[in-house]
């Protein structure tokens, strides 16, 4: 049985105070709904460079990645969330090289900060998507709330053309 993806977008990071976590938020554009998971601080980081088009001095591991993808004929396809929608959630790279398709799994920040830079689309699993809470109850029932939202007001920046 194969999985429906529904493609989401990258609209931001918020910062939830009492657990001192960032959170990844994608929306899935028809519907609106809001897909939220935590993310340590680097992660973040990552992520918002990415989606700012921040370089530092020298490559990151995303962007060295990428120069080692590109430099050996890989081309990404996409990249995949899925989760339980509560406190589970995973990641992998769709990529190929000539004829043959690979999957790389990997925790789900790095596969947004690899989706940003690579310009491929961020696909979430549908059941993960209808099983994510309208955000005020999610709030209530777990007792947190966002304090600070970070939303990028434009596509984000990539690197790989």
């Amino acid at each position: 049985m194969s999985k429906i993806s529904i493609p989401c977008e990258l609209i931001g990071l918020a910062y939830e105070e009492r657990r001192e976590l960032p959170f990844v938020l994608l929306r899935e554009p028809q519907s609106g709904k809001v897909v939220s998971f935590p993310v340590n601080h680097a992660e973040a980081s990552s992520i918002i460079f990415g989606a700012e088009g921040i370089r530092g001095p020298q490559p990151g591991i995303h962007d060295a990645f990428i120069q080692f993808f590109v430099n050996h004929g890989y081309k990404a396809d996409y990249v995949y969330i899925w989760g339980d929608g509560d406190t589970h959630f995973y990641g992998y790279l769709k990529y190929h090289a000539r004829f043959v398709s690979h999957r790389l799994e990997m925790n789900p920040a790095d596969a947004i900060s690899l989706a940003i830079r690579f310009k491929v689309p961020i696909m979430v699993d549908e059941t993960l998507l209808a099983h994510m809470p309208d955000r005020d109850k999610k709030e209530q029932e777990a007792g947190f709330s966002f304090q600070q939202v970070l939303v990028f007001d434009h596509p984000p920046v990539s690197w790989v053309s």
